[in-house]
């Protein structure tokens, strides 16, 4: 059975791509299969794809929508020169640009390089995801370049068990990335700081931030997630151990309480008993004296990397 039957022409069988009239794999053919199968005007993957095959160059420079995100971040005076260029001289002019061009305090090749894996995410994270946190959202991390950190607390009554997580991101000058809370119903206090590193970290790589430092003034749960001896650890420490070792650089970081004390607020700023991840974008009136003391390194830092 497992002989092939004689053939007419004495040509062995053999694989061939269906959509291509030479029987042969050519990613235009693969490209006009995909819209030939999938097009549709409510589709929301096809609002965000130009009416034409993009390139490289197109999609992190001259597409619509990225053209106005460079236009809006550069001078005018340089948007001739930006926007001529082919794309291995677009990269590297810019790359050798070490000192800032716009008015922010981050050199320019940093906050370039930045850019365009925000770009390129942000595009991604709509063809592939159909959602993708808001561009200004990029701009926030490409700005905030170097490390960033999550500091992260949270709260459970000693009456009632039930915990409210919260934290937030800064940039590496200190500054307001993006902040969360959420009540999590149940909980003891190791699940509870679990969980909002979880949450923390989450929020991080959607971001797209590349390098993490995770502060928190829970050495158990510091422990947990580090140790190796444990032969049975809890789930939610198996999910943040493989969170961690996707594509960024993470550390962790014990801190004394007081100098969690804008997380640890956070926690405390749900109005409402809804389930849902709570999001702020700024530092609300009644921390932001507290985010102020961070970073201006005051109450003295009680520290010790893990």
């Amino acid at each position: 059975m497992s002989i092939l039957p004689p053939s007419s022409t004495g040509i062995r069988g053999s694989i061939a791509w269906i959509h291509n009239a030479s029987s042969d794999f050519t990613p235009d053919s693969a490209y006009k299969s995909f819209v030939a199968t999938t097009w549709a005007e409510s589709n929301i993957m096809w609002k965000h794809i130009c009416c034409y095959c993009e390139s490289i160059l197109h999609i992190l420079r001259d597409c619509p929508f990225t053209r106005t995100f460079w236009q809006t971040v550069l001078p005018l005076a340089l948007h001739e020169s930006f926007f001529s260029l082919s794309l291995g001289n677009w990269i590297m002019s810019n790359l050798i640009v070490l000192a800032p061009l716009i008015d922010i305090d981050v050199p320019w090749d940093l906050f370039f390089s930045s850019s365009l894996w925000q770009l390129w995410k942000y595009r991604n994270g709509f063809l592939f995801a159909e959602a993708c946190l808001p561009i200004q959202e990029g701009y926030r991390i490409a700005l905030a370049w170097g490390w960033l950190c999550l500091n992260t607390d949270d709260v459970v009554s000693t009456t009632s068990s039930l915990g409210i997580i919260g934290g937030l991101i800064r940039g590496s000058s200190g500054e307001w990335i993006e902040g969360y809370c959420k009540h999590i119903g149940l909980a003891s206090l190791l699940l509870a700081e679990l969980r909002t590193l979880y949450i923390g970290l989450q929020v991080a790589w959607n971001l797209g931030v590349e390098h993490l430092q995770i502060q928190s003034d829970s050495k158990q749960a510091i422990d947990q997630l580090l140790s190796i001896a444990s032969t049975r650890p809890l789930p939610l420490v198996n999910i943040i151990v493989s969170l961690r070792s996707c594509a960024w650089c993470t550390e962790f970081q014990w801190v004394h309480r007081e100098c969690n004390l804008v997380a640890n607020s956070l926690s405390r700023l749900l109005t409402t008993h809804s389930f849902d991840l709570q999001f702020f974008e700024e530092a609300s009136r009644s921390i932001v004296h507290l985010l102020d003391r961070d970073i201006n390194g005051f109450p003295p830092s009680h520290s010790e990397r893990v």
